[in-house]
């Protein structure tokens, strides 16, 4: 989920194990609301460990790890503010730093941030702008028109539509020309449906709203894990030339906590994905 480049990098690796008590969408057992501040650890693709979060105190990121190897891993550098400023991508070990990404506030609250690869020793290769709302949700991304030697061209344009404060529509289109031949011109829409519960992610990201950039915007594909209001109960998905296809979202939830800890994006017969979240508790309500 957090970043591609990373994905076929993995390694085995122990799993977490962690034990609930859970109930899920339709059983009223569990709290409608979690009962305190909780910040996910572990998000799990199927048993496998997908991407974990380390804290500083103060409840931002400080290292991500992505993958079955805690050997891939981004480090999260602050400013005085306490907001994100740059993130530094690490592929191996501490001496093979991948990327870097820079981000620079703007006074409308935008931020714009650039990418830079030192291991392969290219500059800055594009830049992209994005807006988040109060809960920390991406309401507009676009990437700049970069041209390199050889004619080299990219673009990102992302349109998003919310509704109560959710997510309902996002749609992208990637375009990329080297030499002037046309290499890629793909789009992409994603249709999103809710139930009643709140998100169990949304003090996630008010403390973290850019990590919401890196689980979705560098899959160009999807913004599964949003800071919308509440949970995720449909998704909707249409890819360049092929027809939409629909799954229903099956939520599991824990009888004490009220938080979210499994998703099934599908069922056994349709499966898209099923994802396992593990949290650590910060503070009472």
């Amino acid at each position: 989920m957090l970043y591609s480049f990373y994905r076929n990098c993995a390694i085995a690796l122990g799993l977490l194990v962690f034990a609930t008590s859970c109930n899920k969408n339709n059983d009223n057992a569990a709290p409608q609301v979690a009962d305190s501040v909780y910040m996910p650890t572990v998000i799990y693709d199927g048993d496998a460990p997908l991407d974990s979060f380390v804290y500083n105190n103060d409840n931002t990121v400080a290292t991500a790890y992505n993958g079955r190897t805690y050997q891939n891993h981004m480090n999260f550098e602050y400013n005085s503010e306490g907001k994100c400023k740059r993130v530094f991508y690490y592929l191996g070990n501490e001496s093979q730093l991948a990327q870097v990404d820079t981000l620079v506030y703007a006074a409308d609250g935008s931020i714009a941030f650039s990418s830079y690869y030192p291991s392969q020793g290219r500059p800055i290769e594009y830049a992209v702008k994005v807006k988040f709302n109060s809960n920390g949700a991406v309401v507009s991304l676009a990437q700049d028109t970069v041209k390199r030697d050889g004619g080299y061209k990219q673009t990102l344009t992302a349109n998003f539509t919310f509704a109560n404060n959710n997510l309902t529509q996002y749609s992208t289109n990637y375009y990329l020309e080297d030499g002037g031949a046309v290499e890629s011109n793909y789009t992409s829409s994603f249709a999103f449906e809710y139930n009643q519960r709140a998100n169990s992610w949304l003090e996630f990201y008010h403390k973290n709203p850019f990590i919401q950039v890196l689980l979705g915007y560098y899959q160009i594909e999807t913004f599964l894990f949003t800071a919308s209001a509440n949970e995720l109960a449909k998704f909707s998905p249409t890819y360049s030339g092929s027809e939409t296809k629909s799954y229903p979202v099956n939520n599991t939830y824990d009888n004490a906590t009220g938080t979210l800890v499994k998703q099934q994006i599908g069922d056994d017969t349709n499966e898209y994905a099923t994802f396992s979240f593990k949290y650590k508790k910060v503070a009472k309500k």
